[in-house]
């Protein structure tokens, strides 16, 4: 992971890591709109764990992707594996780049 200032010092992050983070709070704000304290207290992005939310009975893992059909990439085999006693669910996100304003669109 690389972030960097670039030659004129402006911080630079790489796309992988925006669209990451992105789609991460994404999902932090649906699911705080079914409880803002468990949203909240069960996102583990940040704190680099296997997964992005961990719940009671669930784990969440939130991959983002540019590529057609939604083909993401893993930190290795183990990310799609429920933890013991748990059930996975994979959210994908397909990031895709517009002309103009910034904008967001999730599908029902």
């Amino acid at each position: 992971m690389v972030i960097e200032y670039n030659n004129i010092g402006v911080l630079t992050v790489p796309d992988h890591l925006r669209i990451d983070l992105r789609n991460c709070t994404l999902s932090a704000e649906k699911l705080c709109e079914i409880n803002p304290f468990y949203a909240l207290s069960s996102w583990k992005g940040p704190l680099k764990e296997k997964y992005d939310f961990i719940f009671s009975d669930w784990v969440f893992e939130v991959k983002g992707t540019r590529k057609d059909g939604h083909i993401h990439t893993t930190n290795g085999l183990d990310q799609l594996k429920p933890p013991s006693g748990k059930y996975l669910a994979l959210i994908s996100f397909l990031a895709t780049k517009s002309e103009g304003a910034l904008s967001k669109s999730l599908q029902n």
